[in-house]
């Protein structure tokens, strides 16, 4: 889920995916953040006129996942860009079945 839900907020963030298809998988405060984000990414690709086409390249390199009470679990993904080594940070909980991000941060 954290691998999964890691790519799926990068492509969001570099534009390649809609905001949209995180509203499952996130709460509505990290929806926000997100969305904001990535309208700021937006703009900052269009003021340098660089295309959203292959900026969300990325590769998950591991994934490390601590269970930090009863129905919620942290982790940290870390990821190479054609750039850089960063890493997400995730807190998902467990609710009405399914689970879900309450908190996301990127490195």
């Amino acid at each position: 889920m954290a691998r999964n839900l890691t790519s799926r907020i990068l492509a969001v963030l570099a534009g390649a995916e809609d905001a949209d298809a995180l509203l499952r998988f996130v709460t509505g405060d990290v929806y926000g953040v997100i969305l904001r984000r990535a309208v700021l990414a937006r703009r900052a690709r269009d003021a340098r006129s660089v295309s959203s086409r292959g900026v969300a390249e990325h590769i998950i390199r591991s994934v490390f996942v601590s269970a930090a009470a009863a129905g919620v679990v942290e982790c940290v993904v870390i990821f190479t860009t054609p750039r850089r080594t960063r890493a997400a940070a995730l807190r998902l909980e467990r609710r009405t079945g399914r689970w879900c991000a309450s908190a996301v941060a990127i490195l």
